[in-house]
């Protein structure tokens, strides 16, 4: 007899199959989009988080889902995979705004704030708010010296949270699909 435990490492293992067929790479997918320039660049460890919380979301598509109803499972899709399209939107469109990636020989990626310091505006007026890539570099291309603390870390938090709220809806959708399926496949036993 298969405990519950048992059931949840076969669905990792499907997971982990469904994401490599989907996307190329079961928890390599937040590295893969790591290295495609989409992972936020703050805080460096957040790849590693996102593997923790697509772990967290599939512990809990098992748990409350394993014995759902189809109507149930088919609500869950359709809200994950419309929280999956809106989460990519903001997030991209956030990443867009919010940062740039600086013209050097070691190019790095820097996070703009939404309110100037009182400095910036002394010596740029309003447009601190938006610098130009000339002013960055005059700068060093240090945000603290257009935006303030505050403003900085609110974006680099709303980055970070935009990025891994878009890989929960991600291993929710794949995970409430995996369960149901897996459901129906010890239903209906394989023909020989």
């Amino acid at each position: 007899m298969t405990s519950g435990l048992d059931e949840f490492k076969d669905l990792l293992s499907e997971f982990n199959k469904l994401s490599l067929a989907v996307v190329g790479a079961g928890v390599i997918v937040p590295f893969a989009a790591s290295l495609a320039v989409l992972a936020p660049p703050w805080p460096p460890g957040i790849v590693i988080l996102t593997a923790i919380g697509d772990l967290v979301g599939l512990v809990l598509v098992f748990q409350y889902l394993r014995k759902s109803p189809r109507r149930t499972v088919n609500r869950v899709i359709a809200w994950s995979a419309l929280a999956l399209l809106l989460t990519v939107v903001m997030y991209l469109a956030a990443l867009s705004e919010f940062t740039t990636t600086t013209p050097t020989d070691n190019p790095t990626r820097i996070v703009f704030g939404y309110e100037c310091t009182e400095q910036a505006r002394l010596v740029y007026g309003e447009r601190c708010a938006a610098p130009r890539l000339v002013q960055l570099a005059e700068a060093r291309f240090e945000s603290y010296a257009f935006w303030t603390r505050r403003s900085i870390t609110v974006v680099r938090v709303g980055l970070a949270i935009g990025w891994l709220a878009t890989f929960f809806s991600l291993t929710v959708l794949l995970g409430t699909f995996l369960v149901y399926q897996s459901r129906q496949r010890k239903r209906t036993p394989a023909k020989t």
